[in-house]
Formats: C-alpha cells, structure tokens, sequence
C-alpha cells in the first residue's frame, strides 16, 4: 500500500482506522492536526512513527546538509562562508 499525505488529508476516520498500526486515538490525533502540506508533517503527529508510516508507503525527506569552507584565517578570528550543497 503506497499513499501520500494527501490521502490523509482527504480519508475519513473509518478508512484511517483500517490502516496498520494506527487506532483510534492516533485517527483523532490525524484529523486534529489537518491539513498536512507535506509528508514530514505526518511526523509531526502523535502516534504516528517512521515504522507505521513506513508501512504505507511513506519515509521521510532528508534535509540539504549544508558544506563549510574556510576562507582565512586572520588573527584569532576564522572567516567562514556556507554554501548549498546544490550552489558548490
């Protein structure tokens, strides 16, 4: 089974009930905190862990990991400029 967090938003708490390893206090937890605008919100949800939503089709996105480069040193003091990793 392969959703997105788009089905969360639209299923009704029967059908959220019928998905594995969520209950009734995690539907209730679902629909309080619609409308989800990206799966990593569905992280965000009480009851609900990277394994059960592994179980259907969802993993978490993984953040841009920023790249350090030292420019110089001056005295005491080190200059340091970030940059994306997509900009290098």
């Amino acid at each position: 089974m392969k959703l997105s967090y788009k089905d969360f938003n639209e299923m009704n708490s029967k059908e959220l009930g019928k998905l594995p390893g969520i209950g009734k206090k995690t539907v209730r937890n679902i629909i309080g905190m619609r409308p989800f605008r990206s799966s990593d919100d569905l992280f965000k949800v009480r009851g609900l862990g990277k394994n059960t939503l592994k179980k259907v089709g969802i993993e978490k996105t993984k953040k841009q990991r920023k790249k350090w480069i030292r420019l110089m040193e001056y005295n005491t003091h080190i200059i340091v400029l970030h940059f994306m990793k997509s900009q290098v």
